[in-house]
Order: structure tokens, then C-alpha cells, then sequence
């Protein structure tokens, strides 16, 4: 059953020093990958595309999403979307960010919670809000509410949104572009101040182990902490089936 609550906002992560996690995380190529594939699995059945980055054991991740200065190039097929997002990691997530479909005048900004990869109970969630104008960033988070065991939140520019039971800390998060049904989508997204929050509670900027990844033809690009992501040179990998 899904739980409204009022979750506890804390310190925004530009009020604290941004001292990053110099433990040496060695995340192999392949490790990664395969955890990534497990990881990104959602209602959505359809062939997808990710590029971004991926942090461990954490209670919250944030991040500003730029949608581009003008409308990418969407195929108009079934399903034809793109989703750039901050996340839990499969198989219980909360997610929000902006969505892009191909019939969209607009991006949107959303908030999507599944649980048992969508399977439920209770059923998927998936709220649309207003829309974000092309050319601006927003800040979207979601975060465990401290003092809680297992019920997570979703802020959209500081505001929250919803909140759920949805599985106990610490957990992996994501900040990714996500393409769906169309590697011919354009893509053109900028993800700046990437945070994660730690077990006290603290926002630290994300490091160098947190690699950059993309299925081709998409990539990411710049630093874990503020990356841009987009069509271009990337590792081929195969695309995932969700």
C-alpha cells in the first residue's frame, strides 16, 4: 500500500562542504555492467538504451537535470520515449526526473516508484507534474526519510512529492538517460551537481570510482559529478530487454 508521508528535507548539499569519498571503490568493467543490467530493469518492456553513472551503498541521490535548449529528435514509433533520472536500484525503486515522449510538446517532470520490478504489490506508480521548459534545470531527488526504516521520497526543485515504503538503506543509486524503443532518438541532457547522501546523512559530490557508461550509441560525458549525456563515441554494449 502506498504511503503519503512527510518526509524530513535536511541541508541541501550546496550548504555543505563537498567532501568527496576518497575510499578507492575498484568497480570492474564487467562487474559493473552486469550489475547495471540487473539494475535498470522497469515496467517499461520494450528495448533501451542508458547513459550515466552509478554510486554504492547510499540513503539519497541528487542531481540538477538541464532538458536541451531545443526539442531532440524523437522517432515516432510505439513507446518512443526518453527518461532522464535520479533512482534506487532494481528490484524497489523511487525515481524522478523528466520525461520526453515523442508526441510531447514538452518535457515533464515525474515520479515513478516500483516494487518487485513493477510486479508489485503494491502496483507500479507513475505520476506526471508540470512541465520543464526547454533550456531549464531542475533539481530532483530522492532520499531515505531518516528515522524511518524502509520509506523513501521523491523531491522535484526541493518540493517533495512522494513518498513510499519502498526497501531499506544503504542502496545503490543512478543518475542515467534512459532511451526507449529508438536508438534513433536524439539525446542531449546535462546532469550537474551529482550528489549522494551518507549514512549520517551528509551530501558528498560523487567521485572518479563512480564511472561514466553508456550502451552505444549514447554516451556520457565530463566528470561523475556533472556530466553531459548525448549520442556520440561510447564502449559498445548490447541493449538491454526490459
Amino acid at each position: 500500500e502506498a504511503v503519503w508521508v512527510d518526509c524530513e528535507f535536511g541541508p541541501t548539499p550546496q550548504s555543505q562542504t563537498a567532501s568527496r569519498n576518497m575510499r578507492k571503490i575498484k568497480l570492474l568493467t564487467i562487474i559493473l555492467l552486469l550489475v547495471l543490467c540487473a539494475a535498470i530493469i522497469s515496467g517499461r518492456a520494450m528495448a533501451n538504451w542508458y547513459a550515466g553513472t552509478w554510486h554504492g551503498a547510499s540513503y539519497g541521490v541528487w542531481a540538477g537535470i538541464s532538458a536541451p535548449a531545443t526539442a531532440p529528435y524523437m522517432e515516432v514509433v510505439p513507446s518512443s520515449w526518453q527518461y532522464n533520472w535520479v533512482s534506487l536500484l532494481f528490484p524497489n525503486w523511487i525515481q524522478t526526473g523528466w520525461s520526453l515522449g515523442a508526441t510531447y510538446t514538452a518535457p515533464k517532470s515525474y515520479v515513478e516508484v516500483c516494487i518487485n520490478g513493477c510486479n508489485g504489490p503494491p502496483p507500479r506508480l507513475y505520476q506526471e507534474y508540470s512541465e520543464q521548459p526547454f533550456g531549464s534545470t531542475i533539481d530532483y531527488k530522492v532520499a531515505h526519510n531518516r528515522g524511518t526504516s524502509d520509506i523513501w521520497c521523491s523531491y522535484i526543485n526541493n518540493v517533495q512529492k512522494y513518498g513510499q515504503s519502498v526497501t531499506q538503506p544503504p542502496q545503490s543509486m543512478q543518475v542515467f538517460s534512459e532511451i526507449i524503443a529508438s536508438s534513433n532518438n536524439g539525446l542531449d541532457t546535462t546532469f550537474s551537481n551529482v550528489w549522494y547522501e551518507d549514512s549520517s546523512y551528509v551530501w558528498h559530490a560523487f567521485g572518479q570510482s563512480d564511472k561514466l557508461i553508456g550502451y552505444c550509441p549514447y554516451g556520457a560525458f565530463g566528470q561523475p559529478a556533472g556530466f553531459h549525456t548525448a549520442r556520440g563515441s561510447c564502449v559498445y554494449l548490447p541493449v538491454v530487454l526490459r
